[in-house]
């Protein structure tokens, strides 16, 4: 079957109103100097500031759209459709490619002109705007599907952005150098295609409470391995961000950064807990416990382990770390303290829901609707 050629792969619509906005934004700068005289006009319009915020906000949505188009788990009924042809990992999606082509280059080139020519600045920032919003899109179309080796290099490359934040170019030459992976890392998830799509969208509901003590997905344990890995992007992500904070004043600097490990500790402990306890009540009260002499059920109490050690990284460690280690690497050293065990610290959830000693909570609006089917029942009867 001969392809349609495509000019561009990014939106006629948005490349419109893009073109639309600049020249409009032009036409009002010439139409304002002529008239009032150029000191009259906006100082973000005489040095460029909004013609660049256009050509950034542009490509960061065609970075978006270029992934976000033709990915097919974004488009359900596409790859619904694409699971039922002879389609393979090997051929062009019949929409377009994920990768970056010839005529998406034409456009980033055009912008970089416009940039450096017409705006007099480098013509980096766009191209940045452009590759974040690719790389991001194409981050979660891969946590969406299988991730891959080439899926955490390219989150550890992310970050290296605060650091050469100041070198635009460098930032560019940076994307450059990451892009293969995010391309390789894509054409191995496509490679898994159809990622069993039906199975992940239904899902099974057996009603309650069938659906509180099973089935579950097996996916629904973190490992050890997996829980290493994403820690270590963390600690690394604030890494970065640190190498930006204030430590000239360590008194006050170094309680705020107590305080802000505090709430990130208080956070994930609430959250680490509260989706436990979702899935099921203590087995008896706090009352109950007394008065048995029950004082600690380990089969429920074991929820508890996790949460209390979060709170206790969150607090001890900055006390330790933070005067003692390289400021930037201590902030890594306690991110990675109070996120590891969030994520590793055992039972897993679908354990914990098999194993636990709980009582099995009943959902209000289970309750709800049963009452509805009770009253419609009743109302059935009383009219037969």
């Amino acid at each position: 079957m001969k392809r349609r050629f495509q000019w561009s792969y990014i939106p006629s619509g948005l490349i419109g109103l893009a073109s639309a906005a600049y020249l409009g934004l032009l036409g009002l700068q010439m139409a304002a100097t002529s008239s009032i005289g150029a000191g009259a006009v906006p100082e973000e319009i005489r040095n460029g500031q909004w013609f660049q915020d256009i050509l950034v906000v542009f490509l960061f949505v065609a970075g978006f759209q270029r992934v976000w188009r033709f990915f097919p788990r974004f488009n359900l009924h596409y790859a619904r459709w694409l699971s039922t042809t002879p389609w393979t990992h090997r051929q062009v999606l019949p929409l377009g490619p994920v990768h970056l082509m010839w005529q998406d280059l034409l456009i980033l080139a055009a912008v970089v002109v416009l940039d450096r020519f017409h705006l007099g600045r480098s013509g980096a920032i766009p191209l940045v705007a452009f590759f974040l919003a690719y790389f991001l899109t194409t981050l979660i179309a891969h946590l969406m599907t299988k991730p891959n080796l080439a899926t955490y290099l390219v989150f550890s490359a992310l970050p290296v952005g605060v650091l050469l934040i100041d070198h635009e170019w460098w930032l560019v030459g940076v994307a450059a150098a990451v892009y293969p992976f995010a391309a390789l890392g894509t054409a191995a998830t496509l490679r898994g295609f159809p990622w069993q799509i039906d199975a992940q969208i239904e899902g099974v509901d057996a009603g309650w409470p069938f659906n509180r003590i099973g089935p579950f997905d097996p996916k629904d344990q973190v490992s050890y391995r997996a829980a290493l890995i994403v820690s270590v992007f963390v600690a690394w992500i604030i890494f970065c961000a640190a190498t930006w904070g204030d430590f000239s004043t360590p008194d006050e600097n170094y309680s705020n950064f107590h305080n802000l490990f505090l709430f990130a500790g208080v956070i994930l402990a609430v959250l680490r807990f509260s989706r436990y306890f979702s899935y099921g009540a203590p087995p008896i009260s706090l009352l109950g416990r007394i008065r048995t002499g029950r004082i600690v059920i380990p089969g429920y109490d074991k929820i508890f382990v996790a949460p209390l050690v979060i709170l206790l990284a969150s607090i001890l460690a900055p006390r330790v770390l933070l005067t003692t280690v390289y400021p930037p690497l201590a902030c890594a050293l306690i991110g990675l303290a109070i996120f590891f065990p969030f994520l590793a610290l055992p039972p897993s959830l679908a354990r914990w829901r098999l194993t636990g000693t709980h009582r099995i909570l009943r959902p209000a609006n289970t309750q709800r609707q049963s009452t509805q089917r009770a009253d419609s029942a009743n109302i059935q009867f009383r009219l037969s």
